[in-house]
């Protein structure tokens, strides 16, 4: 908060000359600083509530018959396994904890990862490491153009998944380095919004169409 100038100033009006000029330079100092400070939080303030108002603002495409729990599995780790692997690492724990009495159970039991999942896995590490490369505004944009689609088209495909997944980490990487002051690249405000609309973005698919 700003400083009483009111009752400050009767108490400098009692200092010498000299003293009464380095005592309003301080204060003018401290004013400063605070009033600084006010503006910053009130532009991070004003560039939230902007990247809420655009995110809010987008139209909702209509879903027409895409069963995405069917490509996708819920597992953090295990993010392209398929829906009858849901359960995957709850099986992997009783497996090291419950004695089976034959070997061979225990193969015919353990979950195989098909062709089809080890390529969309495959994709997934490529996308990732292509976006990680391009700067903020690439991977922003990237995020817009699929959601320009899936809305014309109703439709999300195995590949905009992947990629709206790949986007959203580099994204959220890309902000916790900001947040820890590692970020590589010059950091400007502009950056930091196109940051939260892809984030924004990014999750309002997933919610949409059910992805974790």
């Amino acid at each position: 908060m700003v400083i009483n100038m009111t009752a400050d100033l009767k108490e400098i009006k009692k200092l010498s000359p000299e003293e009464r000029i380095k005592k309003l330079s301080k204060v003018k100092e401290k004013n400063k600083k605070e009033i600084d400070e006010a503006e910053k939080l009130i532009k991070d303030s004003v560039r939230e509530i902007n990247v809420k108002e655009e995110i809010k603002d987008l139209p909702i495409p209509q879903i027409k018959a895409v069963d995405i729990e069917s490509l996708f599995a819920p597992e953090e780790k295990e993010v392209f396994a398929a829906k009858r692997y849901k359960n995957i690492s709850a099986r992997h724990v009783e497996e090291e904890t419950t004695e089976m009495p034959l070997e061979e159970t225990v193969e015919q039991e353990r979950p195989e990862i098909t062709t089809e999942e080890l390529e969309a896995q495959a994709n997934y590490n490529i996308l990732s490491e292509e976006l990680r490369r391009e700067p903020t505004e690439n991977v922003m944009q990237r995020v817009e153009n699929i959601y320009t689609q899936i809305r014309e088209t109703g439709e999300i495909t195995r590949d905009q998944i992947n990629e709206v997944y790949a986007a959203e980490s580099v994204a959220r990487q890309r902000q916790e380095e900001i947040g820890r002051g590692t970020y590589g690249r010059t950091m400007s405000e502009k950056i930091s919004d196109q940051l939260g609309i892809t984030v924004g973005i990014t999750n309002w698919i997933r919610e949409r169409y059910r992805l974790r």
